[in-house]
């Protein structure tokens, strides 16, 4: 963690030294105490449980997810049986560097410039999702999915590379509004189990049920599976709008789970040229796989398929 030691180094390359006096620093260090000291905050989630580290939407991700990743000092109003906060290096660097930032010790310029010179690797954001969730996974050994507001959030921090992965997507369907939920909303959605099981049914459609099923089974059973999401939705009072769901997912976890032997299996099943093409079920929710590249160099950081989970409304995913 960031001792007092440290914190002079950064302040040191983010600041030119020779018009920074001691008393200057020690105010400095005095404000950001608060954040070098979060190693002693850890939050873990419970044994089986997956995180979803998200920057905007962790209401809705709360919905679907076990635990919600929380900046300490900002998610502040995430209940705790909801938040996690793995006090990793990668963390706590981030809060001091941000709030830093905040309370106008220095820029985010001089921030990176700091971070550049001292060899540390810092999200250049608050919270870079992809970043924090390695580092929650490597150090804390927890399953975590980065959850973003829109592909284009996702698509910023997954380049194009080698690594084949599958894009699953469910577009024109309601999607709960982040803006207009709240935490005791969320929390009785979360206490209602089968809600909660009908809405993650299918938010994760593509599973071992619908793995090598022809065009009309995968038809029906995600119209069983849509009417199932609204009732769960709608029985809570849950405001939705238009929006898509969409994961990537690793094909050589789904081949496992199917029991094909490759993942390239999959690629030539029953009813995948109908999915490329595009399904329209109920007419007139579009479900979609298609097959991409990534430069995915991440260790598996998840007991499921799951790479990266967008939860966006129409008016925000502007891929």
């Amino acid at each position: 963690m960031p001792t007092r030691s440290d914190l002079r180094r950064f302040v040191e390359h983010a600041l030119a030294p020779e018009y920074l006096t001691e008393a200057e620093f020690n105010h400095i260090a005095a404000s950001l105490e608060p954040f070098t000291h979060e190693a002693d905050r850890i939050l873990a989630p419970g044994s089986g449980e997956v995180v979803a580290v998200t920057r905007n939407t962790p209401k809705t991700a709360a919905l679907l997810f076990d635990r919600v990743y929380a900046i300490a000092g900002i998610n502040v109003d995430i209940p705790r049986e909801v938040a996690v906060f793995g006090a990793t290096e990668v963390e706590v660097w981030t809060l001091v560097a941000a709030f830093g930032e905040v309370l106008g010790f220095w820029t985010a310029p001089q921030r990176r410039q700091a971070f550049q010179a001292m060899g540390v690797k810092i999200p250049a954001g608050p919270v870079a999702e992809r970043v924090l969730a390695n580092a929650l996974h490597a150090v804390r050994g927890w399953s975590v999915t980065p959850v973003f507001a829109s592909s284009v959030a996702r698509d910023a921090q997954y380049a194009a590379g080698d690594k084949a992965i599958i894009a699953a997507a469910i577009a024109d369907l309601d999607v709960v509004d982040e803006q207009r939920l709240d935490w005791e909303q969320v929390m009785d959605f979360r206490h209602d189990l089968d809600a909660r099981r009908k809405y993650r049914r299918l938010v994760h459609w593509l599973d071992r049920e619908m793995l090598g099923k022809p065009p009309s089974y995968i038809a029906d059973e995600i119209a069983q599976r849509l009417d199932d999401y609204s009732w769960s939705i709608k029985k809570h009072g849950l405001v939705a709008v238009n929006g898509t769901l969409s994961s990537l997912l690793d094909p050589a976890f789904l081949a496992a789970a199917s029991g094909a032997v490759a993942a390239s299996a999959l690629v030539g099943s029953q009813g995948w040229a109908a999915l490329a093409a595009g399904l329209t079920v109920a007419g007139r929710t579009i479900v979609t796989l298609s097959q991409h590249a990534i430069d995915f160099m991440d260790a598996r950081r998840n007991a499921s398929a799951d790479i990266a989970f967008v939860q966006a409304l129409k008016v925000i995913d502007k891929s």
